[in-house]
């Protein structure tokens, strides 16, 4: 029997998470800067989820979360770690109301295309997800660009297209070599789409 590694949830019960109110502080209409310590804990649970080492993405990420309470990203970055390992409770907490979300300035349009993809992953809207992170991927520069391609390849994984899922983890192999991330979900999609051709 094959194991699904993608973390989706076959049963189709993540979209009731975008009910859910949070428990989220109104952000101040400035734009939010976390602290160096907040943003390097960030920073590290970001490497650990790409790298699909989502137990240690959630206790990083939560430590960020800890200190940067209004830190949209870090909270929806929470959030998709906790989806990832089915735990749709602790996730439904961390998502960020859209009605609560920053505008204009106060959220940078990374962070809001970053928002957008995950939200629409946790309703499985797949289509506006991959568009999202397309999105971030052509307007990503330097080692964020092969980041960037490992969450659009992440994006099709998830949504059964392998051959775009491996052309796009193969973009971010090529930028970043050391790239983790990108080394275990390029195996991933190689794995997947393997055992689809023997279905």
């Amino acid at each position: 029997m094959r194991c699904d590694c993608d973390g989706s949830d076959p049963a189709g019960r993540v979209p009731l998470l975008i009910i859910a109110t949070g428990s989220l502080a109104t952000v101040a209409s400035r734009a939010y800067q976390p602290t160096a310590e907040a943003k390097f804990f960030y920073d590290q649970g970001l490497s650990s989820l790409r790298a699909a080492t989502y137990f240690q993405a959630s206790k990083t990420l939560k430590q960020s979360v800890t200190l940067g309470s209004s830190y949209a990203p870090a909270h929806a970055r929470l959030a998709e770690s906790y989806l990832e390992t089915s735990n749709t409770e602790q996730a439904k907490d961390e998502f960020w109301p859209r009605s609560r979300w920053p505008t204009g300035a106060a959220l940078a349009t990374i962070d809001k295309l970053n928002l957008d993809a995950i939200n629409a992953t946790a309703t499985r809207d797949f289509p506006n997800a991959i568009n999202s992170y397309q999105k971030i991927a052509d307007q990503a520069t330097g080692s964020e660009k092969a980041n960037a391609y490992v969450d659009l390849g992440r994006a099709y994984e998830k949504s059964e297209q392998l051959d775009k899922a491996i052309e796009n983890i193969l973009k971010a192999a090529t930028l970043d070599a050391q790239s983790a991330g990108a080394a275990l979900h390029l195996g991933i999609a190689y794995s997947r789409k393997r055992d689809t051709k023997q279905c």
